[in-house]
């Protein structure tokens, strides 16, 4: 695989869905056995993770980092012919993700100040420290939606210093329905630690959805979720002051 691709695209796509579903069951599995189980309402992600890498296996290499020493998240990185990484992507929650510092997110706790830095999201968002972003927003604003594609393919293909070497893939679940509503592809910028909105695979989601019943979720699945108060939705487990593991230079 040497390209952000359809094929790429749809099994990113297909992954967050089988993962936020497989994450249903076990809630309601969990919410059948025990008599307190909302501790589940956290595993979210890890299911999501799990599932993106099995459907990406073929041509995505998946490996476990340390997001502080009680949580784990996985960054995958496309290869080439050749087996050589070409870009990194993450998949993370909207709910903790701030496009206007993406290396902090989202202040999950009320007065609680800004978000201490996120070390490890540093490190890869500075592996686009080459990217020309002005140009890269001026293209974007010339050129319509079905052409970033195309942009994307060239920039992280391209055998210049200005490719792009790591984008973040963010799903979110509407507060009400507790049904996947989004899934978008940013790409973060290592001077301002903000990020730009680059693809929309929200229409690829829910074609996804609509069209097969492998990723369909039934109001009553979903009605264990509609317990869960706002907050567990944004949850993060930086909240909790963990130190941050940094990912070394040679591992990427």
């Amino acid at each position: 695989m040497s390209q952000f691709d359809y094929q790429l695209k749809l099994s990113i796509v297909k992954g967050i869905i089988a993962g936020y579903k497989d994450y249903v069951k076990v809630r309601n599995e969990a919410h059948k056995k025990l008599k307190v189980s909302n501790g589940y309402a956290f595993v979210k992600a890890n299911h999501i993770d799990h599932h993106v890498a099995l459907n990406t296996e073929k041509f995505v290499e998946n490996t476990k980092r340390s997001a502080g020493p009680s949580w784990k998240f996985l960054l995958f990185s496309p290869t080439d012919k050749h087996q050589e990484k070409i870009f990194h992507f993450v998949v993370v929650n909207r709910r903790t993700f701030n496009k206007d510092k993406v290396n902090k997110g989202r202040s999950l706790v009320q007065n609680s100040g800004e978000p201490p830095e996120k070390k490890y999201l540093t490190e890869l968002i500075e592996l686009n420290r080459g990217v020309d972003f002005e140009k890269l927003s001026q293209s974007l604003h010339v050129n319509h939606q079905l052409n970033a594609d195309k942009m994307l393919f060239d920039m992280i293909n391209n055998d210049s210093n200005d490719k792009i070497k790591f984008i973040m893939i963010t799903y979110d679940v509407d507060n009400i329905s507790k049904m996947l509503k989004e899934i978008k592809v940013w790409i973060p910028n290592p001077i301002t630690y903000s990020a730009i909105e680059f693809l929309d695979l929200t229409e690829e989601m829910n074609d996804v959805i609509k069209n097969d019943e492998h990723y369909q979720i039934n109001e009553e699945e979903i009605e264990v979720l509609k317990q869960d108060r706002e907050y567990v939705e944004w949850i993060d487990t930086e909240v909790f002051g963990f130190e941050i593991e940094e990912i070394k230079e040679s591992d990427l």
